[in-house]
């Protein structure tokens, strides 16, 4: 009786099978058309069968309670704004659809390939590998963009700001304006960047209600190595719905204590 007791009380326990994704492939048309492949995922967003499971650092062994073949969808994940607390799925990124047949105790590892989707748009595609420029120094800065192809480039020419005590100050915006979807349509700027020096990304909004409204987005610190962020303007763009189109700006003051700073910059890309 103490035996079938125990038994009742504590049942065998269900062995998982393990999802393990330690990095995505992401891939972009051959054309150019949406600019280049860098990324920087974090997470992967696991659904099984069509049931949510979480979302989870690249490199965890995910637990699932499931045996045999089964559907299995994973999203790539970001850090929005490049804040450890808001990660979320990219929402201009395709979900990789696979079936696996998840045999329990078994770790199933997985290379992701993802996409854009098709329907993405790119109004803004910044790489500077060409001789013009799709930015202009503002009449404010004391300095300009300049085309770098040294060893700071990370994927052929990147650009350059370089400030000192006689030019203390770089701003510059797009030539260009852009429609923007508004609503709940993920919209996001991403950004390669390497600096020794705090930089500001903004956006403009040219409305019918006055003048020219600047909304600084995100303050970016330095950092010695090249790294990429995403930056989301959704929030602002539903906030300002009365704008009739958007510019974005990029702005840096040198630092106090300071002789010079450099900063350098590829892969600007709007996207929704």
């Amino acid at each position: 009786m103490m035996m079938c007791s125990c038994n009742i009380i504590n049942p065998p326990e269900t062995i998982p099978a393990y999802i393990e994704v330690d990095s995505f492939s992401v891939y972009t048309k051959s054309d150019g058309s949406q600019g280049s492949s860098s990324s920087n995922i974090a997470d992967v967003w696991v659904t099984v069968d069509g049931n949510f499971l979480s979302g989870y650092q690249l490199g965890t062994k995910v637990p699932v309670l499931y045996n045999g073949t089964h559907d299995v969808t994973l999203r790539a994940g970001i850090l929005l704004n490049g804040i450890d607390g808001t990660r979320v799925p990219y929402g201009v990124f395709q979900p990789f659809d696979t079936t696996i047949n998840l045999i329990a105790g078994q770790i199933h590892k997985i290379i992701p390939r993802v996409t854009y989707y098709s329907y993405t748009h790119f109004p803004l595609i910044e790489d500077f590998d060409h001789s013009s420029f799709f930015f202009k120094a503002d009449s404010t800065s004391d300095t300009t963009l300049t085309i770098v192809t040294d060893t700071n480039s990370i994927d052929h020419n990147s650009g350059g700001v370089f400030l000192d005590g006689n030019h203390p100050f770089f701003e510059c915006t797009t030539i260009d304006s852009f429609n923007l979807p508004g609503g709940t349509v993920p919209t996001y700027i991403e950004l390669n960047y390497k600096c020794n020096n705090e930089f500001t990304v903004g956006v403009s909004a040219n409305t019918q209600l006055g003048p020219i409204t600047a909304y600084d987005l995100l303050n970016i610190r330095s950092t010695d190595v090249w790294k990429k962020i995403y930056i989301n303007l959704t929030p602002i763009v539903l906030q300002a719905q009365h704008a009739i189109d958007w510019r974005i700006y990029i702005k840096a003051t040198k630092a106090d204590g300071q002789t010079t700073a450099s900063l350098y910059f590829d892969n600007i890309k709007l996207v929704y």
